[in-house]
């Protein structure tokens, strides 16, 4: 253990911000004055935004035929010459003052903690501000994201949970083993404790159930490693087995549609089916039998959306005066007690369905005695999300508590590249719900997920290489109870990043010119530049010389403007020669982790797909422009679409 980056004592202090002193020096100061350089930064940032018109102004008298956008576009690159020389706002700044962290050796690589320097005062009243050169936008990003967040007031300290779980969520882009064996040890370094694997239809299923392993699956061996390489890098291994909901792996073959709370949808299993318990038992025992040793098992049953429905069921509830809490409920002490009694294991479930029970079902049924839940949710404000009350009723139930964080797979289901800062906003509210209520619960840990897809029959959302800078910069966040430009820089460098990770996402943001060298990190990279590409890709579809002259309506009628398509296609083919070298090349890169069906289902999606419509618009506009002649108006009420 001693190579992760840990606080010496164990613990966190108190969050500091750096503070530019005059000529340039960068001291730490206590972040309860968090308030105050706040509006310090909203006054800098105010005034930079009126130097930007003030640019953008003298640009456009200099060259009056370019629009506005187009000098604000050029202001960075600018590098502030002309700039009026007026005194800058004074601002409150978490520096970039390095960690002096050596690419030799994992020695280096330890916690420089986020502490608070008393000796700091009148450092917010009179601080000069170096010029914007000197203060790197990427710090400033962090820095308005730390003050956006008080996690606690001193001299209350951050809540660290003893347990941090790596999701993997592999019933999409499951990676090889061999990267498993790159990744696990980094895993480890940047703090994490275990891993919360969701295998879905990857789990080598056998007998009875070998129907439910995909054609793809991992082998029995694969499994072993796994479970090896978890074991000798100190990652606790706890397994995830859908057993309510999102059960589509199962349910979707015919063999199984009488298994199924509603026939025409594999979503959720009927509870009250004799034959249902049978089954999940029977994967309950498959995986936990690979999986020597655990201590836990998460059974899952989140977003349950067919209860209740089928006729087994409401003659059931009907019988009984029960209610779908019921129906639920009993479902729910059926597969936990069955994990408790007959494997000697604690379930751990999600707890969304929980939210609406009133705490007299919970008492009636002593759920609190089977399972510890775990509280998910993935927006960066949680405290607006998860109300006090959901926690005052869980109080009256459960001593112990988990929660769940998400690093990647949340913010958009077809996303690809990974918004770093949605994420980290979302661990800072973790820390802070953590922290207000560690009286009232336990909390054993947090689970950092990272979905893979929304469910069985979704499209890939951002892959596991994509976003691991996000996930190394959550955990540190997590570790160190709070993120600073630091931190930032510490896992850049051990992520092997040229320039500091850039956490805001924005294609205008610069492509640094070669891949990190983490494992991956070429897959990353080429996500970046795709992300860049789509952007033109975007671009060149919404022109006004296709919205104004290549619609339905012009085609139908063979009936446009020769000039303005011509124009318009002259960034087709530079624009498609950068798609299909960016193709080769993240073929190429994505082969280093996958197998070849995740490598052609995301070049499908996210780029042939492009290049198909990109094409088809071509070939439209070619058809348009042959044309040399054109009929009186008006024209045929609606011809058919040639």
């Amino acid at each position: 253990m001693g190579d992760q980056i840990r606080n010496p004592r164990g613990d966190v202090q108190k969050e500091v911000q750096l503070i530019y002193r005059p000529g340039g020096e960068a001291v730490e100061s206590d972040k309860g004055n968090a308030g105050h350089a706040g509006n310090m930064i909203r006054k800098y940032e105010e005034e930079e935004s009126d130097l930007r018109e003030d640019k953008a102004g003298s640009l456009h008298k200099a060259h009056p035929e370019s629009k506005k956008a187009d000098s604000d576009q050029g202001y960075e690159a600018e590098d502030n010459k002309g700039l009026p020389d007026i005194k800058m706002s004074r601002l409150s700044a978490l520096g970039d003052k390095k960690a002096g962290l050596s690419q030799q050796g994992d020695e280096a690589f330890q916690q420089q903690p986020i502490q608070q320097n008393m000796d700091v005062a009148g450092v917010f009243n009179e601080p000069a501000i170096p010029p914007v050169a000197q203060v790197p936008e990427w710090a400033l990003d962090v820095q308005r994201l730390a003050a956006s967040t008080i996690i606690a007031k001193p001299p209350t300290l951050p809540f660290i949970p003893p347990a941090k779980l790596v999701h993997l969520d592999l019933k999409g882009a499951p990676p090889k083993i061999s990267y498993f064996k790159q990744m696990f040890p980094l895993y480890h370094k940047l703090g994490a404790t275990g891993l919360l694997i969701e295998y879905e239809d990857m789990f080598p299923y056998a007998g009875e159930l070998q129907d439910l392993a995909a054609g793809n699956a991992y082998t029995p061996d694969d499994i072993k490693g796994i479970v090896n390489l978890a074991r000798e890098n100190q990652l606790e291994i706890i397994p995830l087995i859908q057993t309510f909901g999102h059960m589509e792996f199962v349910l979707k073959y015919e063999k199984y549609i009488a298994y199924r709370e509603n026939p025409k949808t594999p979503q959720a299993i009927c509870p009250r089916m004799p034959f249902s318990m049978k089954l999940i038992q029977g994967m309950l025992d498959q995986v936990i039998a690979m999986h020597p040793g655990i201590r836990y098992l998460h059974i899952g049953s989140d977003e349950v959306y067919h209860l209740g429905e089928c006729p087994t069921c409401k003659q059931y509830m009907a019988k009984g005066n029960l209610t779908k809490e019921d129906l639920f409920m009993e479902h729910i002490v059926k597969v936990a007690s069955y994990v408790r009694t007959e494997h000697r294991l604690t379930p751990i479930m999600w707890d969304d369905m929980y939210r609406h029970i009133q705490s007299e079902v919970f008492l009636k049924y002593k759920i609190g005695d089977l399972v510890e839940p775990m509280v998910w949710a993935y927006h960066p404000n949680l405290t607006q999300f998860l109300h006090a009350g959901i926690w005052d009723q869980y109080a009256k139930v459960f001593k112990k508590v988990w929660v769940a964080s998400s690093f990647k797979g949340a913010t958009g289901i077809d996303q690809y590249v990974t918004n770093i800062t949605h994420h980290l906003e979302n661990h800072l509210s973790w820390l802070q719900i953590m922290t207000a209520y560690k009286s009232a619960f336990s909390f054993q840990g947090i689970a950092l997920t990272g979905w893979q897809r929304y469910d069985h029959f979704a499209v890939l959302c951002e892959l596991l290489p994509v976003a691991t800078p996000s996930l190394a910069l959550c955990l540190q966040t997590v570790v160190n109870g709070g993120i600073d430009p630091n931190i930032v820089n510490r896992v850049s460098n051990l992520l092997g990043f040229a320039t500091p990770i850039n956490i805001t996402l924005g294609p205008d943001r610069p492509l640094p010119e070669s891949a990190p060298h983490f494992p991956g990190g070429d897959v990353y990279h080429e996500a970046q530049r795709l992300y860049r590409l789509d952007a033109w890709a975007h671009g060149f579809e919404h022109l006004g010389n296709f919205l104004g002259f290549l619609t339905p309506y012009q085609l139908r009628r063979n009936f446009s403007s020769v000039s303005s398509l011509e124009a318009g296609l002259r960034q087709y083919a530079p624009l498609v020669d950068a798609l299909k070298a960016a193709r080769d090349d993240a073929a190429e890169a994505l082969w280093g982790v996958y197998d070849g069906h995740t490598v052609a289902e995301w070049l499908e999606q996210r780029i042939t797909a492009t290049l198909d419509r990109l094409h088809a618009m071509k070939r439209s506009a070619d058809s348009l422009i042959a044309r040399r002649t054109w009929p009186r108006r008006p024209l045929d009420a609606r011809p058919p679409l040639q």
